[in-house]
């Protein structure tokens, strides 16, 4: 119901949404109780949507390592990323149709294990990879010379936009956590 027009001239007018100012980033405590809770979606997301995505952003990321034949090394080679805290794993291979993720129960050549900030300081290429592992924040187990070259490849890399943008976010928000 609109106001009588005296009445209305007598009222400042509205800001824009665009105008207000944002509301404070939430306090460290709060974020720590509510961060076990951020991780829950992704142990949702049925395996083949993860599959595909995770194909996608493999593909784009390497795909000049491809073109220069630097994949090689994984063809018939298997390898496990475990996230820790998101009581996840995935199973990625390389072949010749490109990346290959698979959620079976096969025996992985190497498994690289971390928590989700550790894989993200690599992939945003916030921490030396080295550091990671001498501070056991990610752990190879099995091939270690495999491991030693995927972790290589991994920093060497860079990722597509719309990863590299996450990425930043995720990096920002962990250090928050800190």
């Amino acid at each position: 119901m609109p106001l009588p027009p005296g009445l209305q001239a007598l009222l400042p007018p509205l800001p824009s949404l665009s105008s207000l100012p944002l509301p404070p980033p939430p306090p460290p405590a709060l974020l720590r109780r509510l961060h076990p809770l951020l991780k829950v979606p992704m142990r949702l997301l049925p395996f083949p949507l993860q599959r595909r995505l995770l194909e996608r952003l493999l593909r784009e990321t390497f795909q000049a390592h491809v073109q220069h034949g630097r994949m090689q090394f994984l063809y018939g080679r298997w390898v496990r990323f475990t996230v820790t805290d998101l009581q996840n794993s995935w199973n990625v291979s390389y072949g010749d149709m490109g990346p290959i993720v698979s959620d079976s129960a096969l025996r992985p050549d190497v498994t690289i294990r971390g928590d989700l900030a550790a894989f993200v300081a690599l992939a945003h290429q916030e921490e030396d990879p080295d550091t990671l592992f001498f501070q056991r924040r990610l752990v190879i187990e099995g091939d270690t010379e495999l491991g030693l070259q995927v972790k290589n490849l991994m920093f060497a890399s860079d990722l597509p936009p719309l990863a590299r943008e996450m990425a930043r976010i995720a990096a920002a928000y962990f250090r928050h956590m800190e």
